[in-house]
């Protein structure tokens, strides 16, 4: 219990040192909805709206208890959510927020709602089991040039079966450019990783696989040929080096290329 005492205040201190909020603002009115389309969500899903002006809930959605079991007014982050993260994803949780801190605040400070943060953790629901989810963050207010309110969604993704990652990406919404798989370790802090280089075309044909659009559905999307499509699988099967859709999705989420 201590532990994760202790645990909770490191993570909030961060948060308050970081991103200091001197005067508390209403959240204004927001259609979750149109901010949820730039989220890609390849499973179940639960939300929450964070106000950093005390590290406070606003809302949490309802789907919460489907996926963890328990109901929204029980999860808060100062102590529910370390005391559900997997012990060996607490440290990676600080330095994944570290790392967001540097490239919002040093990087991209006045493109701040321009971008997402996305990376993968572990939260144990109210049997034990440990779910693996794909979290996306997303600023909605800015105040003074500090993040004021956050949206992020946790995805389900325990069924890719995919290892604990330390990286952490970035995605450019609206034109910005993304930048994908970065290091949260202090000593190469934000140093990108370059064995996968995908095509803009690329990922979008994966999204969509991701998705399980068949190669019909895909060219119609994208207004292409459906043999156009299908070179597209093949090619992005041998620069992976995967071996069906599913090793292929598991792959690109973890580099965060989708």
């Amino acid at each position: 219990m201590k532990k994760i005492q202790e645990d909770s205040k490191a993570i909030v201190d961060f948060w308050k040192t970081v991103n200091p909020i001197r005067e508390d603002k209403q959240l204004p009115a927001v259609n979750v909805n149109e901010v949820l389309a730039n989220i890609f969500s390849p499973g179940k899903y639960f939300y929450f709206l964070i106000n950093f002006f005390d590290i406070r809930l606003e809302y949490v959605h309802h789907t919460i208890t489907d996926l963890l079991g328990i109901y929204p007014e029980e999860f808060n982050l100062h102590d529910t959510f370390v005391r559900m993260l997997h012990p060996d994803d607490v440290e990676q949780f600080k330095r994944k927020e570290e790392a967001a801190g540097v490239f919002f605040f040093q990087r991209v400070p006045d493109k701040i709602p321009m971008y997402k943060s996305t990376y993968t953790l572990r939260l144990a629901n109210n049997e034990g089991k440990y779910v693996h989810f794909l979290v996306q963050n997303l600023a909605l207010t800015i105040t003074e040039g500090r993040i004021h309110h956050v949206l992020s969604v946790f995805t389900d993704v325990t069924f890719m079966n995919l290892l604990p990652d330390d990286r952490i990406s970035f995605i450019g919404i609206n034109g910005e450019p993304s930048y994908y798989s970065l290091s949260t370790d202090p000593r190469t802090i934000l140093h990108p990783q370059k064995d996968l280089e995908l095509s803009i075309r690329e990922r979008e044909v994966v999204r969509l696989m991701a998705e399980g659009l068949a190669s019909k559905q895909i060219a119609d999307t994208l207004d292409i040929s459906t043999h156009t499509v299908d070179t597209h699988r093949r090619n992005l099967l041998r620069k992976t080096g995967t071996k069906n859709t599913l090793e292929l999705t598991v792959l690109c989420l973890k580099k965060g290329l989708i």
